[in-house]
């Protein structure tokens, strides 16, 4: 039986705004969670991206985050030419992993790009965050990642 828990948890990226020349640059971002004091089993991450900005993104679990030290990374899959990355991660271990930390890093390359253009990496409805006490998500605000191009 599922308990009360409060859906609140929300995921977003550190930072959220990156200024760069955005000529073949090689940014990276830090993916939070911040879990609004609720215990969390597992993170599912589908991100929406232009193919045509960036290529080569790479989604990496932090270490020593959320989940624990080793986090179980379940589906690691960029889909470059439509422009989708999904990513699972699940706690191989029982820990008290609620607050706000670092999840993941995100890495990607830029084509060039015109100057004073700006694109987004987006998370998708189909993201979610699962407590231990609740079968659905909790999850209830992302803020995507815009790149400003300079």
């Amino acid at each position: 039986k599922d308990e009360i828990v409060e859906h609140a948890a929300q995921i977003y990226f550190e930072p959220q705004d990156i200024y760069s020349s955005c000529n073949n640059a090689s940014p990276s971002a830090l993916i939070n969670l911040d879990t609004n004091s609720n215990s969390i089993q597992s993170v599912q991450i589908e991100l929406s991206f232009n193919p045509s900005v960036f290529y080569d993104l790479s989604i990496q679990p932090f270490e020593n985050n959320i989940l624990g030290t080793s986090p179980k990374v379940d589906i690691n899959e960029i889909r470059q030419e439509y422009g989708r990355a999904s990513f699972v991660i699940s706690s191989s271990e029982t820990v008290k992993n609620n607050g706000s930390r670092n999840l993941a890093v995100l890495s990607f390359n830029t084509y060039p790009q015109p100057a004073s253009s700006s694109a987004t990496i987006s998370f998708l409805t189909k993201s979610t965050v699962q407590s231990t006490k609740s079968r659905t998500s909790i999850l209830t605000n992302t803020a995507p990642l815009t790149i400003h191009c300079n």
